[in-house]
């Protein structure tokens, strides 16, 4: 993934070029506090490659100004993003782990993505895309933190992946926030 948008960025992309497309094998560790579905899953999953193939409903709002000259590199990437169907054993697996953890819950931070500390434990960061699914994130004051995360080849790789609020995750999350107010 990190080749191909390298590539794009440099308009070196050349039509057909992996036309086979890649598929990102994800595993979301969810620490039950909210215990969200699968479907809610797929459905954050449906949005990320609707992005990355460009097939979004914003794509005719892609800026173009000096300031943000987007539009014209903007492209289908061929990326899309699949629940893993095999876990680091090779043992089959839905792609959601499951660990009832306090860790997850209110104001979680980095100790979600530790099973010492009472999360869950990385997947290899070269073989798949890790989110955790929590309650609330530590904040520092300064508003709400709905989501945050270290990208695949820069910090440690036992901390690879995104954190996100249950509550932001997929399209499903619409339905939470109507139901909170």
């Amino acid at each position: 993934m990190h080749e191909h948008i390298l590539r794009a960025q440099q308009n070196n992309l050349v039509t057909g070029d992996r036309a086979a497309g890649c598929i990102i094998p994800v595993v979301v560790h969810d620490g039950g506090v909210s215990n969200i579905s699968v479907d809610q899953i797929q459905s954050a999953l449906d949005i990320l490659t609707e992005d990355y193939t460009k097939m979004n409903d914003d794509t005719l709002s892609v800026r173009n100004t000096a300031e943000a000259p987007y539009l014209p590199i903007a492209s289908n990437m061929n990326i899309s993003f699949e629940l893993a169907k095999l876990d680091p054993n090779g043992d089959c697996t839905n792609g959601v782990e499951r660990r009832y953890s306090p860790a997850s819950g209110t104001n979680a931070n980095d100790d979600v993505k530790s099973y010492a500390l009472g999360g869950l434990d990385a997947w290899p960061r070269e073989r798949y895309m890790n989110i955790w699914v929590v309650t609330s994130i530590e904040g520092s004051g300064q508003g709400t933190t709905l989501g945050y995360a270290q990208f695949p080849y820069f910090g440690s790789p036992d901390t690879y992946g995104v954190v996100i609020r249950h509550d932001r995750m997929g399209d499903m999350a619409q339905l939470y926030r109507e139901i909170e107010h």
